[in-house]
């Protein structure tokens, strides 16, 4: 049954360009044909759904604007077709207002790109759409097997030769068993279930990489080549080549940062990586992070205090001569965790590196420690707070959402080199607009929760 799937994914996929343009289809046949696929064109909407009917298509790329049937129409026509429900549909276009979209989507396109076309767009979306479709193929055979199986068992000549061989006066209970179906098609539907809503989130995950890549990407790529070519326009000094080039290069590891940020946020957002749980006492790991970040500290003259909470008390612990005051031993062994340490290590860093951001010169970050949160001892709980600006209330439910960035002027009062520093807080704060995203996602995968606030005393 698979593997007659796989003999049809090693096949060239086939794509159906329609577009009333030939320049059009010629650019498109361009990019595709060296990638494996096979073309065929339709040059209006009538010809695309006799090419359609004629042929296996596995994915359409459509254009909108088309004299007589337009792109809209042919789509609302290829869903009244059950069989080509699922046929990945991209729409190509210049169009760009939210409602020609939206009516996109309400006809049942699958996804848009917008002319000029971006080659590599164009094949990420491509690549993912026939996955998908790979996928639905296979789910479609399971979907065939489970709903004969189905047919065999509970069809009425089973049922009535069952009855017969039961007999009155026999255990009603086989009969029920028999209209029941079995185990083997109660797991299989199971098992179905459980892939169909893998795919699903998949898809969805893939989707919304493809999406994210795209729109932060556009923008630095664009201001590269209007770099480049601005300085191609007329002769300059081997220096002022090299300024261009380091600049550029820069920008090319600050995208390869976020690539390889957003990668890692799809990865924990699609379960595909799972956690490995060690024991961890956390404090430890606290200062130790602390210890490898000392130069941040040092530059802004930070200091840390702890407080720990139990019984209706609180402790108060400084560090006179070192950055992180020493705690007691049975403080460390309240605090010993079982947590993947790897990915727990990002989400403190990431909460540090936002608490940095935004403590002011010679400014105080404060640590509190709750063994147990009402009086379950199996729940910790840490807060860590900076004496900075308050966070504004409009800021406070979309601080998690990713690439969501807030304009918050660090206060910096009192710091002699204010005006001509720019070290690592100018770096920290040209981030991407992910660290607290991170932070959500890996708390979340250790069953936790995590949420920002304001203290009535300031600060955040």
């Amino acid at each position: 049954m698979i593997r007659r799937n796989e003999q049809r994914m090693e096949n060239k996929p086939v794509i159906l360009v329609v577009d009333d343009q030939s320049p059009n289809i010629e650019l498109l046949e361009a990019y595709l044909v060296p990638q494996g696929y096979e073309i065929l064109t339709a040059a209006s909407g009538e010809e695309a759904l006799e090419k359609l009917s004629a042929n296996q298509i596995d994915l359409i790329l459509l254009d909108v604007m088309m004299p007589g049937m337009d792109g809209f129409e042919v789509i609302r026509r290829i869903r009244q077709n059950i069989a080509l429900r699922q046929l990945p549909i991209i729409i190509v276009t210049a169009l760009r207002e939210t409602e020609n979209r939206v009516k996109g989507i309400e006809a049942g396109c699958d996804d848009f790109i917008s002319k000029p076309i971006d080659k590599i767009e164009l094949l990420a979306r491509i690549r993912s759409l026939l996955k998908v479709k790979a996928y639905n193929d296979v789910m479609n055979t399971y979907r065939n097997e489970l709903e004969s199986m189905v047919t065999r068992i509970l069809s009425p000549e089973r049922i009535m030769s069952a009855e017969k061989n039961q007999g009155p006066g026999r255990n009603p209970s086989s009969h029920l068993e028999l209209l029941e179906g079995n185990e083997e098609l109660g797991e299989l539907a199971i098992n179905f279930n459980h892939t169909l809503d893998r795919i699903e989130n998949a898809y969805f995950f893939q989707k919304q990489l493809v999406s994210d890549l795209s729109h932060q990407l556009r923008t630095p790529l664009t201001s590269m080549r209007g770099t480049v070519e601005v300085a191609l326009q007329t002769a300059r000094s081997a220096e002022e080549y090299q300024a261009v080039l380091e600049s550029n290069l820069a920008e090319i590891d600050r995208i390869t940062a976020l690539v390889n940020t957003m990668l890692m946020l799809a990865k924990l957002d699609a379960h595909t990586e799972h956690l490995r749980y060690s024991s961890c006492d956390f404090l430890k790991l606290l200062e130790e992070i602390i210890g490898e970040l000392a130069p941040l500290w040092e530059e802004k003259s930070i200091h840390f205090i702890y407080r720990f909470f139990q019984n209706n008390r609180v402790e108060e612990y400084q560090a006179e001569n070192a950055l992180v005051p020493r705690l007691p031993a049975f403080v460390h062994d309240l605090f010993i965790m079982e947590v993947d340490v790897f990915r727990f290590k990002q989400a403190i860093i990431n909460i540090l590196d936002n608490a940095y951001k935004y403590t002011p010169y010679k400014g105080r970050i404060s640590i509190e420690l709750y063994p147990e949160v009402t009086g379950d001892a199996g729940i910790r709980c840490f807060v860590i707070m900076n004496n900075g600006p308050s966070i504004p209330a409009a800021t406070l439910s979309r601080l998690f959402t990713r690439f969501f960035q807030e304009d918050i002027s660090p206060g910096r009062a009192g710091d002699p080199a204010a005006e001509s520093k720019s070290g690592s807080v100018g770096k920290m704060a040209r981030g991407f607009g992910l660290g607290l995203s991170i932070c959500r996602r890996i708390v979340e995968m250790h069953q936790g929760k995590i949420r920002a606030f304001n203290p009535e005393t300031g600060g955040a």
